[in-house]
């Protein structure tokens, strides 16, 4: 990125930024998601190197990219978590989310096995400053912009949003605060979400099956 670029990037984000209350909301909600990354990471893959040879691309560390966003919007503060659901209602609706911008946000939200097996939509964003974030040390974060713009910015929200719904369904589903742990305790013993839900689904009232996951969670996300 050149230095105009970075500029822009800047100007945008604090244009956003108003005031000093606005940017205290911000933190509330995004200093402890940033954590909810890391300690994902720290908990469940402590002793693995942050790369590895011919090891799948992940956004955060090595889990799955759902699960380890899930991991960070679950520890937003409430008015951010608000602000997710009621953006996942209005995308259900067919509304446009002004943060968003033109989109068939519905039908990207309905598709859970996507949702289940896809990067994270701001994977070639973040990997284009894992480099630099490398040689100088210390910790990268990258910054959505809001709006009408790009696509990949939309998948992006979008992302954060149904990741935030579906923690809520398999929370509320299994009356289990900590199900996301114990999904990354599978996955991080090699166990992929699909034979982990074979195995337990049953035990947390949930489905067995992507498939009958994927009819669920429709009639879940079609109700909030």
């Amino acid at each position: 990125m050149t230095p105009a670029q970075t500029e822009e990037v800047v100007a945008r984000a604090l244009s956003q930024i108003p005031d000093a209350k606005a940017q205290a909301a911000l933190d509330a909600g995004m200093v402890p998601h940033e954590l909810g990354h890391l300690w994902f990471t720290h908990a469940f893959w402590p002793e693995r190197p942050e790369t590895e040879a011919n090891a799948p691309r992940h956004y955060g560390g090595p889990g799955p990219d759902w699960l380890d966003e899930a991991a960070a919007v679950v520890l937003e503060d409430e008015p951010t978590a608000a602000q997710r659901r009621d953006q996942f209602r209005a995308l259900m609706r067919g509304e446009m989310v002004p943060a968003i911008g033109p989109i068939d946000g519905r039908s990207i939200l309905l598709d859970l096995p996507g949702l289940l097996s896809r990067e994270h939509p701001g994977l070639v964003r973040a990997a284009a400053i894992g480099p630099e974030v490398a040689a100088k040390g210390g910790v990268g974060v990258s910054f959505t912009p809001a709006g009408a713009g790009p696509r990949p910015d939309a998948l992006e929200r979008i992302f954060y949003i149904q990741t935030r719904a579906f923690a809520d369904y398999l929370i509320l589903k299994s009356g289990r605060a900590a199900i996301l742990a114990d999904i990354a305790q599978a996955v991080a013993k090699g166990d992929s979400v699909e034979a982990w839900l074979s195995n337990k689904g049953a035990d947390y009232s949930l489905p067995v099956s992507i498939i009958d996951l994927q009819h669920d969670w429709e009639q879940f996300a079609m109700l909030l």
